[in-house]
């Protein structure tokens, strides 16, 4: 993106356009990936870089890196403020791999909660996928419910959208039995959907249920 672009979309944003402000945030998040891999790339003894693999706050490019999330952060705050689902939803990912911001968990998921509720398929995906497994912290202790009736209302929510990816695991949950009755048939439909869209795993789960 042009500086002149960039410069424009700031103008939109800081007036208040909440698609402005989300392009904004994309923005820097993609300048954050390409500095990241930058800094990926440079062997450890770089030039004012030696130790940087466990230096990460100590050094300009991760430093850059740093300020780059905060300001795409501090822009889907914005924009959610302003009613958007899809900032909302970044938003929790922001909380959850503390990125911009410190890592909340908890915050993270009402958020994520948030944007399901409103309808925005990749938060119903997410969050069916959350449910599925459950989560626990580092100390082994139990931070989100496993509860698999409820990540397949999820899912479907997603897969009735067109999601590949909830429509392969609802493929998956009907094949198994997990949080709803074993059907083989729906499992099927369920994955031709997904294969239709290209996803390579539906195409594999169908040809292994061919060959039994």
């Amino acid at each position: 993106m042009m500086q002149e672009e960039i410069n424009e979309l700031i103008a939109k944003a800081e007036g208040g356009d909440a698609e402005a402000q989300l392009a904004l945030a994309y923005h820097y998040c993609d300048e954050a990936e390409k500095k990241l891999a930058l800094f990926q790339s440079l062997p450890s003894g770089s030039p004012n870089l030696k130790g940087a693999a466990v230096m990460w706050d100590k050094n300009p490019i991760t430093d850059a890196v740093n300020e780059d999330r905060r300001r795409a952060f501090l822009w889907f705050e914005k924009a959610a403020g302003l009613g958007s689902v899809e900032a909302l939803y970044e938003l929790s990912v922001c909380y959850e791999r503390g990125a911009g911001t410190p890592s909340f968990p908890e915050k993270a998921r009402k958020l994520l909660e948030q944007a399901a509720n409103a309808g925005y398929m990749p938060a119903q995906y997410d969050f069916g996928m959350l449910y599925l497994y459950g989560k626990t912290n580092t100390a082994g202790e139990k931070e989100f419910p496993k509860d698999e009736a409820l990540a397949v209302k999820w899912l479907l929510k997603a897969a009735e959208q067109g999601d590949s990816l909830a429509q392969y695991q609802l493929g998956e949950c009907f094949e198994e039995g997990t949080g709803v009755e074993a059907n083989e048939e729906t499992a099927i439909a369920w994955y031709e959907k997904s294969a239709e869209r290209g996803n390579e795993l539906a195409y594999q789960a169908l040809e292994r249920l061919k060959e039994e």
